[in-house]
C-alpha cells in the first residue's frame, strides 16, 4: 500500500519522524500519519509535496513498480538515429500545423514535406523493430502517431 511505500521512502531518506518530514514538506503530520497508516488516502498534491522532498520514483510509490528511488533508475538507453528522425519530424509537423491554424499559410506548404518526410522515416525498419523508448515519451508519440493516422 501506498502509505507502507511512503514510509519506507521517508526512512530510506534518512528521515527519522513524521514531524521532520511534515515540516519540510508543509503537510500536516496528521495528514501524513494517517497515510503512513494506510488509515487515509493521499490526494495527488500532497503525494506531490511529499515527494518534492523524498524524490521517490513516482511509479514505485502509487504502485509498488520499478526502482524506489529516482537515483536508483537505470540510465536512459540512447535513442537509435531512425527513431530521433521521427521524433523531430512529428515535432516539426506538430509546430507547423499550430502556426497553420494560426493562419500562417506559408506553414501548410513546410508541414506538407515535414508530413512526407514522417511517413519516410516510419517506414525504416529500425524505428519499428527497435523500441528503447518505453517510458511515457514512447507511448504518448504512439498515441499521437495513431491520433495523426500514421
Amino acid at each position: 500500500m501506498i502509505g507502507n511505500r511512503l514510509k519506507q521512502a521517508r526512512e530510506t531518506r534518512g528521515i527519522k519522524t513524521i514531524k521532520e518530514l511534515s515540516q519540510k514538506s508543509g503537510v500536516s503530520e496528521g495528514t501524513i500519519s494517517k497515510i503512513e497508516n494506510n488509515l487515509q488516502d493521499a490526494k495527488t498534491e500532497t503525494i506531490n509535496l511529499l515527494n518534492e522532498i523524498l524524490k521517490a520514483n513516482l511509479n514505485w510509490l502509487l504502485n509498488g513498480e520499478g526502482p524506489m528511488l529516482i537515483e536508483e533508475q537505470p540510465e536512459c538507453k540512447q535513442i537509435p538515429e531512425a527513431q530521433k528522425q521521427v521524433i523531430n519530424n512529428a515535432i516539426e509537423y506538430v509546430e507547423l500545423m499550430e502556426k497553420v491554424s494560426e493562419g500562417d499559410i506559408e506553414a501548410a506548404d513546410q508541414a506538407k514535406e515535414t508530413f512526407r518526410k514522417l511517413k519516410e522515416a516510419l517506414k525504416n525498419p529500425e524505428v519499428i523493430k527497435q523500441q528503447p523508448l518505453e517510458d511515457e515519451l514512447y507511448k504518448k508519440f504512439k498515441e499521437f502517431m495513431k491520433r495523426e493516422g500514421l
